[in-house]
């Protein structure tokens, strides 16, 4: 099976930037949180890790739309590799098979916080 997994900030926002940046995917089934990625206790988000099974692989716009900091990167990924599922990183261009996914996650957060100085 391939998901996304979408988030913006806040219900006022929508997600039509991710939706277009993983048009060219064959996207069997969404997920799409309206709130803040701070917390990484949300609804769809949950519903997706209950869902993905091995061998699924799960798309998402950026990094910062799964989470915003490192160690909640690290968690989810690390969840759903455990599983079998590969996460794919549109933007940043790479995926959870190996272990690299790990260096790649944290210099890339590091990366966003320095930028929003």
């Amino acid at each position: 099976m391939i998901y996304s997994y979408e988030r913006v900030s806040t219900v006022n926002q929508d997600e039509k930037r991710q939706e277009i940046a993983l048009s060219n995917i064959k996207i069997e089934k969404r997920f799409i949180d309206k709130m803040s990625g701070k917390n990484a206790d949300r609804p769809e988000l949950n519903k997706l890790k209950i869902s993905a099974k091995k061998g699924d692989n799960i798309y998402i716009e950026s990094i910062s739309r799964l989470g915003r900091n490192v160690e909640d990167l690290r968690q989810l990924c690390d969840y759903f590799t455990d599983k079998g599922v590969i996460v794919h990183f549109v933007k940043e261009g790479f995926t959870t098979v190996g272990n690299s996914y790990k260096f790649m996650l944290t210099i890339l957060v590091q990366l966003e916080k320095w930028k929003e100085r």
